[in-house]
């Protein structure tokens, strides 16, 4: 578009909202105002409900406007503009996907446009006053949109999770962290339908948002459920804490699309909360970004995908049990490929590779010789098997966080370790390093310099 074009365009639009305004003043009375309830934040959660006067513009303009503005000159050119502009196939693409397809005049769809600048306009300005810094404020987001109608947001709620961060957001490449506001709480607990809000909301502080900002990039529902799997993994890689998806949002207060929502994902608090300091954001950026470049999904790279799919199931088990089966199942992956002998490959090589000293050597291969064999039990109909362990009866639980640990340790190695061999059986020649370092003591040191 040439600068010319641009500013009569500006200029028309100007035009349509100081005389829509008019219009909406002389009907002012027709605006539906009603007290909602709103949940206030207190120290990043929900703390009480508060009661705010709302006025609803959708209607108001919908409604109550339209046929008036409809008659408006300036209405019918920027229609006409509108539709000719790459936008409309986002408009009937939409309606498209929601099976109105008997809206084949594209001026007809684009007169959503017009209705959603007034709309956003007056949500901003609360009255019917041309400002120009107002106006400067929808002009600059419309433009932004017609450039990249393509783009969407998406954000989801991040359950048991907390950070101390303050007022700013942390930003991983498409993926962004920062605060839940007092609307997107609203929205998710459902306080918009029943003015009440679930516990399982009140501790609720964060959310993560996912969005590309090409013009030539579609994307979906799975698409930022793949991103914001990946984000939770780099979280649950780090820090200690049960982290899931959960519904997703779709352009959540867009001011020029239609707000959607993805499959509902039912979530569970927990007493294992995860907790992400401010300070380490720039530790958890570099190894966001590393495990980015990893190619875990690569054919040769397979096992390393499967052990983190397993250490993600773990995690989100409600018993301590079932746990275990899956950070064992987590750990084949990595050193017991193949057949037969399980037991012994899977805690030799475990232990060299997560012990640092002789000592810890031993420690890992005999914890995990006596948790294979109370996972074998588990898997095979046996029942639990002894929990006595060196002299000492452990809990479940324990043996569960001890598992996490050696799980989330192996991932972090084994994302390093395959960037340093090739081809398809890369699973079972880092494993026969592994065996040679057992017997050969400059074997082990160069293989350690590889992680």
């Amino acid at each position: 578009m040439s600068l010319e074009v641009e500013l009569r365009i500006k200029e028309y639009l100007i035009e349509f909202l100081r005389y829509s305004l008019k219009i909406a003043e002389i009907n002012q009375k027709k605006i539906q105002i009603s007290d909602e309830v709103f949940p206030e934040l207190k120290n990043d959660c929900y703390y009480k409900n508060i009661v705010k006067k709302n006025e609803n513009y959708e209607y108001f303009v919908n409604d109550i406007l339209i046929d008036k503005l409809k008659e408006l000159p300036s209405f019918k050119l920027l229609n006409i503009y509108f539709s000719e502009q790459p936008i409309k196939e986002y408009y009937q693409n939409f309606y498209l996907k929601t099976n109105q397809s008997s809206l084949n005049d594209v001026q007809d769809l684009t007169i959503d446009i017009l209705k959603k600048i007034l709309i956003h306009y007056l949500k901003l300005q609360r009255n019917f006053r041309f400002e120009e810094n107002t106006f400067n404020r929808v002009y600059k987001s419309l433009n932004y949109f017609l450039k990249n109608f393509n783009q969407d947001e998406y954000i989801m709620p991040l359950f048991n999770f907390q950070s101390d961060l303050v007022n700013e957001s942390k930003k991983f490449g498409d993926i962004i962290l920062r605060k839940i506001t007092d609307d997107e709480l609203r929205v998710f607990s459902g306080m918009i339908k029943n003015n009440q809000i679930l516990d399982s909301y009140k501790t609720l502080s964060h959310v993560v948002i996912f969005s590309r900002s090409s013009s030539n990039s579609i994307t979906t529902f799975d698409d930022a459920e793949k991103e914001f799997k990946f984000f939770i993994n780099t979280l649950t890689l780090n820090f200690k804490g049960e982290l899931d998806i959960s519904t997703q949002y779709k352009n959540f207060e867009h001011p020029w699309k239609v707000f959607e929502i993805g499959g509902k994902i039912d979530h569970k608090n927990s007493s294992n909360v995860m907790f992400f300091s401010n300070n380490e954001y720039n530790s958890l950026l570099n190894f966001y970004h590393r495990f980015k470049k990893s190619n875990i999904e690569k054919i040769e790279n397979g096992f390393v995908k499967l052990g983190i799919i397993r250490f993600q199931e773990g995690l989100n088990r409600n018993k301590p049990v079932d746990k275990i089966i899956d950070y064992i199942t987590s750990l084949e992956s990595f050193y017991a490929p193949g057949q037969g002998d399980l037991t012994r490959k899977m805690s030799q090589r475990a232990s060299m590779v997560l012990g640092t000293t002789e000592e810890e050597h031993e420690s890992v291969h005999n914890f995990l010789k006596f948790a294979y064999g109370l996972r074998s039990g588990l898997v095979h109909g046996e029942g639990l098997r002894s929990l006595k362990f060196k002299g000492n009866v452990l809990t479940l639980e324990s043996i569960s966080n001890t598992l996490e640990e050696f799980v989330r340790n192996s991932i972090r190695i084994f994302l390093k370790l395959i960037k340093a061999y090739n081809g398809k059986d890369k699973n079972k020649l880092i494993c026969s390093e592994i065996d040679a370092s057992i017997i050969n003591r400059k074997k082990y040191v160069l293989l350690k310099k590889k992680f």
